[in-house]
């Protein structure tokens, strides 16, 4: 699918962006290459992909949280300690 020009600039105004004609000339490039790459998908035989309801939504996929105290190799990297506290340098 050709996308215009003034589809491009009207997407850049709708995105409050300006764009120089290189940059205006590039994103046509892309949003077309998007658009044939979406027209391609919905080409795709799926009669024989079954539907999934998203049951294990529910189940959590992360580990739960649990403190690490790391290895001594970790603590060696750390010049400045205090008790079982390490020191870093400021960050703000």
């Amino acid at each position: 699918m050709r996308i215009e020009k003034e589809e491009i600039k009207h997407l850049a105004e709708l995105s409050k962006i300006e764009l120089s004609d290189q940059e205006m000339d590039s994103l046509q490039k892309d949003v077309e290459e998007i658009v044939q790459f979406f027209d391609t998908l919905s080409k795709a035989p799926v009669s024989d992909v079954q539907i999934s309801n998203f049951n294990n939504l529910n189940e959590a996929v992360f580990d739960h949280d649990r403190v690490d105290r790391g290895t001594k190799k970790e603590w060696e990297h750390f010049s400045e300690k205090e008790g079982r506290f390490l020191k870093i340098p400021k960050v703000f």
